[in-house]
């Protein structure tokens, strides 16, 4: 019996192309190599053909600040008819829905032509509530400035940590349709309501 004899026939080849791959990579190196030594020590430099002029900071002509806007907010949220509260649901351990969650749309609810207000709210998290569930609020503007409560006529009185809200007409039937986004592991189902018809 022949022990010189290798018993897997494709080891030749497996052996020839990998010394085969061998030598072309470092005939590659050995060109790369070459290349930039030549750019390097070549001895010929490159001039710039035009002059640099190095840039000059840009400074004001006036040393004194401008002086900010005239500018006074007033807090009408109350006369308004808006007395919603967020509730982010912190106890102090500065987890990330803490700093995620809430939202806002506004968006014509009754078709009436009135920008009217949806404002998520986020939930006590478990074991530290520290009040009544925070609720999401819908406000139904009136159109003179004048926002009425109509969360519980739309179906939206249910908490959840909210987290963000959508809005748009899903199912093209001329009516907003409202997606709220909750954390989900704090609603047994997701959400998808419509406006009134």
């Amino acid at each position: 019996m022949n022990m010189n004899r290798n018993p897997d026939p494709g080891a030749n080849v497996i052996r020839r192309a990998f010394y085969r791959s061998l030598a072309v990579i470092v005939t590659l190196a050995l060109v790369v190599a070459a290349v930039v030594w030549t750019q390097r020590y070549s001895g010929q430099r490159v001039t710039p053909s035009a002059s640099v002029t190095p840039a000059t900071p840009v400074t004001q002509e006036s040393s004194s600040e401008p002086a900010p806007p005239d500018v006074t907010f007033t807090d009408i949220t109350r006369s308004a008819g808006i007395d919603f509260v967020h509730r982010s649901g912190a106890y102090g351990e500065k987890l990330m829905p803490e700093a995620i969650g809430s939202g806002v749309a506004l968006f014509d609810y009754d078709n009436d032509g009135d920008p009217d207000l949806l404002l998520i709210n986020s939930d006590w998290f478990s074991g530290h509530a520290q009040g009544p569930a925070p609720l999401p609020a819908l406000y139904r503007n009136d159109g003179k400035g004048h926002f009425t409560d109509v969360t519980r006529e739309a179906g939206l009185a249910f908490h959840c940590y909210g987290m963000g809200v959508a809005i748009g007409d899903y199912d093209n039937d001329g009516w907003t349709c409202i997606s709220p986004h909750w954390a989900p592991t704090t609603c047994s189902t997701m959400t998808m309501a419509t406006s009134p018809r």
